[in-house]
C-alpha cells in the first residue's frame, strides 16, 4: 500500500486549495516578519523574467487544459492531455512556483514548492488516476502511457493537431479564472513591498 493512500493525503488532495494557501501563507509570513524581501515583477531582471515565464506558462497550460477537458464524460487524451496526464495541476504548480520564488527567499520557496507537490498535488494525481481507472476501464490502458508530471515534448505535434479547444469549456472548467493570476500576483507583491518598506509589521 502506497503512503499516498493514507487518509491524511486523501484529505490534503481534496482540500488542495486550502492546503496550498497555507504554504503561500508561510512565504508571506517570512516576508512580513523575516528578512525576505519580495520581488517587484515590474522591474525586469533575470529572476523576475523567470517568475513571469513560469507564471505565464502555468496560466496558459491551465487555460489550454481546461478548454479541452471533458470532465466526467470521457477520458481526455487529446491536446495537451496527449503530453501529460494532469495539465491543470501542472499549470497550478508553475503558478505557485513563480509565486514562491518571487518572495525573495529562494531556498524557502523551493522547499515550500516541493512540499506542496508531495503533500497536495502528487497524492491528488494518484487519487484521480484511481477514479479514472474505475470510471473508464477500457480507455485507461492507453491513458497509463501518458506521462504523469513531466510533459513529453515529442508529442507536441500530435497535441496541436488533436486540440479541440473551446473557450466556453475553459470557462466552465474554471481555467479562465487563472488569468487573474497575471494581475493579482504582481500587484500583491507590490503591496507586500510597500508594507515591508514602511515597516508596518
Amino acid at each position: 500500500m502506497s503512503i499516498f493512500n493514507h487518509p491524511i493525503f486523501r484529505w490534503t488532495g481534496k482540500k488542495r486549495g486550502e492546503v496550498s494557501a497555507v504554504f503561500a501563507l508561510i512565504a508571506i509570513i517570512d516576508v512580513l516578519w523575516g528578512k525576505a524581501y519580495p520581488l517587484d515583477l515590474f522591474e525586469l531582471n533575470r529572476l523576475s523574467l523567470l517568475c513571469w515565464a513560469l507564471l505565464i506558462t502555468g496560466v496558459m497550460i491551465r487555460v489550454c487544459g481546461a478548454g479541452i477537458l471533458h470532465k466526467k464524460e470521457r477520458l481526455t487524451m487529446t491536446g495537451i492531455y496527449a503530453m501529460v496526464k494532469h495539465p491543470l495541476y501542472i499549470g497550478t504548480s508553475l503558478i505557485y512556483l513563480s509565486f514562491f520564488l518571487a518572495f525573495g527567499n529562494i531556498l524557502l520557496g523551493l522547499v515550500l514548492f516541493i512540499l506542496m507537490i508531495l503533500v497536495v498535488y502528487y497524492p491528488r494525481m494518484l487519487q484521480e488516476e484511481d477514479y479514472l481507472a474505475k470510471a473508464f476501464p477500457n480507455e485507461f490502458e492507453q491513458y497509463k502511457k501518458i506521462p504523469r508530471f513531466l510533459p513529453n515534448p515529442l508529442l507536441l505535434p500530435y497535441a496541436i493537431k488533436g486540440n479541440g479547444f473551446s473557450l466556453k469549456r475553459a470557462y466552465k472548467n474554471l481555467g479562465v479564472r487563472s488569468l487573474w493570476a497575471l494581475i493579482l500576483i504582481p500587484l500583491f507583491l507590490k503591496l507586500l513591498i510597500r508594507v515591508k518598506t514602511q515597516n508596518l509589521f
